[in-house]
C-alpha cells in the first residue's frame, strides 16, 4: 500500500489496563498540527491512528509500557465492485429468514 506520510497506527498491549493506556494518552502532549484520528476498541485489540511530526513519534516509541507495536498508516484501494442481474426475488426474504432463525 502506499504509506500516509505522517500518519501512524500505534496498537497497545493485550493486556494493558486502563490506567496505563490514559497516562499514555496524557504524555502525548500532541503540538498543532497533530491530532488523533480514531481510538480502536474492541476485544483483543485496542489502539489509536494519529497524525504525528517524527520528533513526536519517536516520543510515542519510548513507550514500552503500553505499546505492543506502531506502523505506518497506508491507503487502501478498491478495485472493482461487482453486481449480479437476475436473482431471484425472494432471496432478500431468505437471508432475513435465515438470520432470524440464528443463535
Amino acid at each position: 500500500g502506499e504509506v500516509v506520510e505522517g500518519h501512524y497506527i500505534m496498537v497497545f498491549k493485550t493486556d494493558i489496563t486502563k490506567e496505563v493506556r490514559d497516562a499514555h494518552y496524557a504524555a502525548l502532549n500532541l503540538v498543532d498540527g497533530e491530532e488523533i484520528t480514531h481510538k480502536y476498541e474492541m476485544p483483543g485489540f485496542s489502539g489509536y491512528a494519529a497524525k504525528l511530526t517524527k520528533a513526536s513519534l519517536a516520543k510515542v516509541l519510548e513507550d514500552e509500557t503500553a505499546l505492543n507495536y506502531v506502523e505506518a498508516n497506508q491507503m487502501a484501494h478498491a478495485f472493482a465492485c461487482e453486481t449480479q442481474d437476475g436473482l431471484p426475488v425472494g432471496l432478500y426474504g431468505l437471508s432475513r429468514t435465515v438470520q432470524r432463525t440464528l443463535p
